[in-house]
């Protein structure tokens, strides 16, 4: 359980870009930010770092190549139902703007 740790950030990531634009189109608001640029920015550092120090750990630790592939697989698993929320919302919400 303690190598998918460094993993989290990694599968929050896509979640914390699908939920603004969701809020967005089921309230009224419309002068609320789509995202917020800086806060975007560190948790994408974030979770870039934290995927590099997870495949430096497993490389550290010795995980062989099915481990490594569990994890990754694990990843876009978790990541699968943030990108079905992704790509219909962001055109919604853009069209709004125009």
């Amino acid at each position: 359980m303690k190598r998918f740790i460094l993993v989290i950030p990694v599968i929050i990531f896509p979640y914390i870009v699908a939920i603004p634009p969701l809020l967005l189109f089921y309230t009224s608001v419309t002068n609320m930010p789509i995202v917020d640029l800086p806060y975007l920015c560190v948790s994408y550092i974030l979770a870039l770092g934290c995927s590099v120090a997870s495949i430096a750990v497993g490389l550290k630790k010795g995980w062989d190549a099915r481990e490594m592939l569990r994890i990754s697989r694990l990843v876009k698993l978790l990541h699968i139902p943030a990108y079905i929320l992704i790509f219909p919302a962001y055109p919604l919400d853009y069209g709004n703007d125009l």
